[in-house]
């Protein structure tokens, strides 16, 4: 997780507007938490914008063999609340940010990707539980880890699991409510279970 640019990239196999885009994501993730970094606290909103850009196009190569887009998408999410921390006024840390972490891991085949995604959402649930509205997990928040349970958890941990996270947006203290999506997920992830019970728990 020390180093700021993945080095599991082939260039070589990239295409010229692929090279140009990773070009581009490469050199401005250097600005924001590389050697060129500017000090804490004196980010512009200019820069603040440029992160949360540059940590949307790491998500997106998230889904990548071997990718370690997730990590950097962490990283430059740290990098914003150091520089909140920090003083800066204008710096606005939502649910939308936390998302783009979420999604990065949930699109992730990286062991353990989709522990380190409910640890997030959890995180984000002990902050709006403390006060904190703005990062109120949505039902964004609770399907890319439902996802993440899907695609890379074991097949009877990852229907258990998905099951209690549907349960938990059911809760009305929650004030979210499960999308289509979220039961599709639950239905396929029962289905593809070793649960014995799985066709009772899919009713």
């Amino acid at each position: 997780r020390n180093e700021v640019i993945p080095k599991t990239i082939d260039f070589s196999s990239l295409d010229d507007k692929e090279r140009r885009e990773l070009d581009w994501i490469i050199r401005n993730t250097s600005k924001i938490i590389g050697p060129e970094s500017q000090p804490l606290g004196t980010m512009s909103g200019q820069s603040i914008q440029l992160t949360f850009n540059v940590m949307k196009a790491w998500g997106r190569r998230a889904s990548k063999k071997e990718s370690k887009a997730p990590h950097v998408v962490e990283r430059l999410l740290q990098r914003l609340l150091k520089e909140k921390d920090a003083g800066n006024k204008l710096v606005r840390i939502d649910t939308m940010a936390y998302n783009i972490v979420l999604d990065a891991w949930s699109y992730s085949s990286e062991e353990g990707s989709a522990e380190r995604c409910e640890e997030i959402l959890l995180q984000m649930e002990r902050m709006y539980q403390e006060g904190d509205e703005s990062v109120k997990p949505d039902e964004g928040s609770y399907n890319a880890v439902v996802k993440a349970y899907v695609k890379n958890g074991s097949r009877s941990i990852s229907a258990t699991k998905v099951e209690s996270i549907v349960i938990r947006m059911e809760q009305p203290e929650k004030q979210v409510s499960p999308t289509r999506r979220s039961y599709n997920l639950l239905l396929y992830a029962l289905a593809n279970s070793s649960l014995e019970d799985a066709a009772s728990r899919a009713e």
